[in-house]
Order: C-alpha cells, then sequence, then structure tokens
C-alpha cells in the first residue's frame, strides 16, 4: 500500500508558506495593483506569445463555445480568445487587473467577454452561467482549498477543464531561490506545482491528460531599470543596497533581443485537463 497523502493539505501547506515568506494575505493581493497589472500585460504581450499559442491551441473549442477564464488577469487568454468563441466569462478579483481587461475590452471593441468581479473561492453557482464547454485556470490556482476549486470547475462544466501550470521552477522563481537569502537572510520557499495538481485530481478519482511544453521565455524591457523595477517588489526590496544586489544579478542575466533587453528562461509549462 503506497502510503496516504493528503494532496489538498499538501496545496494548502506550500502555498501558505510561499504566502508567508512573501508577507502577502492571499496570492491575489501582488497583482492588484495598477502598475503590476500593467507590467504584467506588457510582459504577456512581449515574452509570453509562445506560452499563450500553446495554452490556445491545446483547447478544443469551436465558434459556439462557452468559455469560463478564471483568474483571467488582463485578458491574457480571453482577448486573444474573443473572436474565436461565442461567449467569455472572466472571473478576475484584482481591481487593477480587472480595469486593464475593462480598458482592452472597450480599445479592442470586443463584445463578447463578461466579467465577474470576485475570487473563484467567494463565486456561488447562481454567480455565473453554466454549464460552459470550456473551463480555464491558467497560472490562477491561488486558492487554498484546490480540491474545492477543482470540484466547482467540475460543476459548472459539460466539456474540457483545462489547468495550466509550471512544473519544476521557472526561471523567475530559480531568480528568488538564488537572491531570496542573500537579501532576507532566510531561503525562499516556492510554491506548490502542477504535480500536486495531478495527484489531488488523481486522489478525487479524475485521472487527467498532462502534457509537458518546454517554452523558452523572454520578458523584455527597454532596459535594466524596468526590469529592476518589475522585480523588486517580489522581493520585498525596501533597501538601497537590496536593489543594487537586484540590479547586479539582473545586468549579469539581461540579453538583447532584436533591440529590446531580455530576461530569458526555459519555463516547463503544464496542460492538465479532463472531460468534465
Amino acid at each position: 500500500m503506497y502510503p496516504s497523502i493528503d494532496w489538498n493539505r499538501v496545496w494548502q501547506e506550500t502555498q501558505q508558506e510561499n504566502l508567508n515568506i512573501r508577507k502577502s494575505s492571499r496570492c491575489s493581493a501582488y497583482w492588484d495593483s495598477e502598475q503590476r497589472a500593467s507590467d504584467y500585460l506588457r510582459t504577456s504581450r512581449t515574452g509570453g506569445g509562445d506560452r499563450i499559442r500553446t495554452m490556445i491551441q491545446a483547447l478544443d473549442i469551436t465558434p459556439e463555445s462557452r468559455i469560463l477564464d478564471i483568474g483571467s488577469g488582463p485578458g491574457t487568454l480571453a482577448l486573444p480568445l474573443a473572436p474565436m468563441v461565442s461567449r467569455i466569462t472572466a472571473v478576475e478579483p484584482a481591481a487593477h487587473m480587472v480595469a486593464r481587461l475593462r480598458e482592452e475590452i472597450r480599445q479592442n471593441s470586443v463584445t463578447n467577454i463578461s466579467i465577474v468581479e470576485k475570487h473563484w473561492e467567494d463565486l456561488a453557482i447562481p454567480d455565473l452561467q453554466p454549464p460552459y464547454d470550456g473551463v480555464i485556470a491558467a497560472y490562477s490556482l491561488g486558492m487554498p482549498d484546490l480540491k474545492g476549486a477543482l470540484m466547482k470547475m467540475q460543476e459548472v462544466c459539460s466539456g474540457t477543464v483545462y489547468i495550466f501550470y509550471a512544473a519544476g521552477k521557472p526561471f523567475w522563481e530559480e531568480m528568488m531561490v538564488y537572491l531570496w537569502p542573500h537579501l532576507h537572510n532566510t531561503s525562499y520557499q516556492p510554491g506548490p506545482k502542477a504535480d500536486v495538481i495531478w495527484n489531488l485530481l488523481y486522489q478525487m478519482g479524475i485521472c487527467a491528460n498532462i502534457a509537458v511544453t518546454p517554452i523558452i521565455q523572454r520578458n523584455r524591457y527597454k532596459g535594466l531599470e524596468e526590469a529592476v523595477a518589475e522585480y523588486a517588489p517580489r522581493m520585498l526590496i525596501t533597501e538601497e543596497w537590496q536593489r543594487d544586489l537586484l540590479s547586479q544579478y539582473i545586468r549579469n542575466r539581461l540579453l538583447i533581443c532584436d533591440g529590446d533587453y531580455c530576461l530569458t528562461g526555459t519555463v516547463l509549462h503544464t496542460c492538465i485537463s479532463w472531460k468534465a
């Protein structure tokens, strides 16, 4: 007999340790900032193209599909998907992310995206209009009770659920692991990864498909200071010597990519999917 592991508890404890080290109350709190929402949208557009294309290619969609996008951010997937499907409901709790999404919808004259400004775990089924042909959660599983979140996805889906998440440590988290002890005199605790999600689903009686795609991500910047400004809040930098250390690290990693400065690294991008 294999030892009994409560994978939902593994998720909760690992996530809470990560939140504690980052001095954050919940995952969405960090992104509820006008500057960070703008940075996220810019980075997605300039460096996340391969990842976005890989995610869209994984979806079984038609022009009649109704899609639920959980943790939509500023529309990373919802906006490019909008011309391909009938309707998208975007669930996003961070007010500044929602503001950017609304502005993108206005600028692009999109008419088939509706927004629910709540955390997924706080939503009741009547807040939505199920069933959905596809339910997507792309790098947005900030909920502490993952099992409850997955069960709700099952409940509102009549087609396929898609979870996109990282396996291993993506390059930006490798930065955190390396620099955190020098900045804060303690080790960094990474958040949970795709293995916990798959094992929890299996424990729930769902044998999900999983595809792993190594993607080279290039986050583009106008210069060193723009890169430092993006990462300094993530690393809780408050003193000049800390900023100098981060600046030195990033300077050593910056590459020139088609005239821009780039931070480049490999992400083991995973798609976990199953028929609801």
